[in-house]
């Protein structure tokens, strides 16, 4: 079984140097088909090429696997094999005297000029493309591996030792909610040939000014022992530590196990990075399009483990955070959602990778008759007799030439309205609750939001429900089949303007954060002629009384329709629930708050 390391890179020869080079001292039992590197160059300028060429050299004169100088050293003045890092200076390699024993096969090296396709999804792409092994490692420049690291990758993907035994998990596969779930096609390739590796990354958050003293001692040698003395400092630990060993390394086990999916250093088998397709090149700019691959192979029912023992260490390197990638990762998290408008992925744009777990698994325990008031009979009639059997009913919107996913919405209805006019994918959408209409027979539709209790639900005359996991879709798909079921929230949806006649919501909505919320009443006005909140103002939540959560208020409601150009007007409900009427402003549409 071959290895295939795929390095893209950018301008950042330095760390590729350092990257090549513990990579060149791989302890393997057979280097001539235990691995590979290929590096992938998205365009670079600053002498990359000639750098790779030099290790290239190096491997063409070893054939007899003795130890091969780097280029530039004297025979005969041979440093330590545990030479400090700081003996190949970055910026020139032809100048180190360390030694470099090559136990890789093959290093490979194609070029892409840059052009209006230059993405780093593409780059990636044609690295895979250009490697030949069963098993494919991607790494980023700078970062660095120890000696045994091949041998443990190659461990749970050989066909005698299959990996751990692990919790088998039902992926959040996009279905027609109204219709059975169909299985995936029986795989022809072994389970082991679904494991994707998290390798634990060391030093991705640190400063290079944090622990010099360690970081000069670095070396293929001695990264193990530097490794186990930086597992003391918090900010040398991967972001991820926690959440692996809450679920004993068994990431599939967490809620959103797609998140710790970072190619900065992972694991995934060529089987089934080719049945993903690879990855989107729609993802421009930086971020996201590794956990959009992650979330696809997490949906193929892909396993995801943390692997501690094949470590990386990232090389720290002066902050490459800016406003503008902070930017195109929340547009690329929300292009990642708008393949498929699923509550899981619908959040994504609001919260760190790691703690987004957190945020999925409370929605995924959700039981709302613990949170929310009782809505008994006279309200339930009254909001059905006054607002939802009285609503508006109009002719639908001409999709009779569309398909009936969100893919073929017009310009005008689209709702990504930040994204560019092609942004949807042609993959992956779930907006299959959108249905072809043929002739002009009116219909009307309307959205019921934040219940979950069925004597509600069938005492409600709604058309379409969103619910907020993946258990209550499926047992409310079954209990009311004559209603479409989304697993949705309803911040960003596919439907276009005006699709609903009338949406209710519970007074779950007030349990949103301000911003969610925010984006939430904006959304479910545009998308509505009429949005109706339940509101009781004497209700105190259990969420909020015990766990000091967030439950808006009258005032901050109207703060944010004002934000947002949207009208609210009270009516008296029943018992003690009054009724809220949001509206977009006369003349507009629900826009962004300032």
């Amino acid at each position: 079984m071959r290895i295939s390391y795929v390095i893209p890179t950018y301008n950042a020869k330095e760390g590729l140097i350092h990257s090549l080079r513990f990579l060149s001292r791989q302890v393997t039992v057979n280097p001539e088909s235990d691995f590979e590197v290929i590096v992938a160059d998205d365009g670079s300028d600053d002498g990359t090429a000639e750098a790779v060429r030099s290790f290239q050299d190096m491997l063409a004169g070893s054939a007899d696997r003795r130890p091969v100088l780097a280029p530039g050293t004297a025979p005969g003045a041979l440093p330590a094999a545990s030479a400090p890092l700081a003996a190949l200076p970055a910026s020139d390699a032809s100048a180190s005297p360390a030694v470099v024993r090559p136990s890789m096969a093959r290093l490979d090296y194609v070029f892409l000029p840059r052009d209006g396709k230059t993405c780093r999804s593409r780059v990636r792409n044609v690295g895979v493309k250009q490697a030949t092994g069963d098993v494919i490692v991607f790494l980023d420049s700078g970062v660095v591996v120890p000696p045994h690291f091949t041998r443990r990758v190659i461990e749970p993907h050989e066909p005698h030792e299959p990996h751990e035994p692990h919790e088998p998990h039902e992926p959040h596969e996009p279905h027609e909610p109204h219709e059975p779930h169909e299985p995936h096609e029986p795989h022809e390739h072994p389970e082991r040939q679904s494991v994707v590796l998290c390798h634990y990354i060391y030093g991705l958050f640190a400063s290079p000014h944090d622990r010099p003293d360690l970081q000069q001692k670095l070396a293929p040698d001695t990264l193990s022992d530097i490794a186990a003395q930086l597992d003391e400092y918090t900010e040398w630990r991967d972001a991820r530590d926690g959440l692996f060993s809450l679920v004993d390394d068994h990431v599939s086990r967490l809620a959103a196990p797609w998140t710790m999916g970072w190619t900065c250093a992972m694991t995934v088998p060529r089987a089934l990075f080719e049945r993903m397709g690879g990855f989107d090149e729609s993802f421009e700019g930086w971020g996201s399009e590794d956990t959009d691959l992650a979330y696809r192979m997490y949906v193929d029912g892909a396993t995801f483990c943390a692997e501690r023992a094949a470590f990386a260490l990232h090389i720290p390197h002066g902050s490459t955070y800016s406003p503008e990638r902070a930017a195109s990762n929340t547009l690329n998290r929300k292009r990642l959602h708008r393949k498929r408008y699923l509550l899981d992925t619908e959040l994504y744009p609001y919260y760190p990778g790691p703690y987004y777990n957190l945020v999925i698994s409370r929605f995924d325990n959700l039981e709302l008759t613990s949170i929310l008031p009782r809505y008994r009979t006279p309200l339930l009639a009254h909001v059905n007799a006054e607002y939802l059997s009285a609503a508006r009913v109009t002719p639908p919107p001409d999709l009779s030439a569309r398909d009936s996913s969100a893919n073929n919405l017009s310009a005008h209805d689209r709702p990504a309205r930040d994204l560019p006019a092609n942004e949807l994918s042609t993959r992956d959408s779930s907006a299959r609750d959108l249905p072809v209409e043929h002739g002009s027979a009116p219909q009307r539709r309307t959205l019921l939001v934040g219940f979950d209790d069925r004597t509600s639900i069938r005492r409600l005359a709604t058309t379409h429900l969103h619910v907020h996991n993946r258990s209550l879709e499926r047992r409310l798909t079954e209990a009311f089949p004559d209603r479409r079921v989304a697993y949705r929230l309803g911040c960003d949806t596919p439907y276009p303007d005006g699709w609903f006649d009338v949406a209710v919501a519970s007074d779950f909505y007030r349990g949103l954060n301000r911003t969610v919320l925010t984006d939430w009443l904006r959304e479910m006005c545009r998308v509505s002629g009429s949005l109706i909140l339940l509101y009781t103002p004497g209700f105190k939540s259990v969420s909020h009384s015990i766990d000091n959560g967030p439950w808006a208020d009258i005032d901050g409601l109207r703060a944010i329709a004002g934000q947002c150009a949207l009208s609210i007007r009270e009516e008296d409900g029943a018992e003690n629930t009054h009724i809220l009427i949001l509206t977009a402003a006369k003349g507009g549409r629900a826009h962004e708050p300032d």
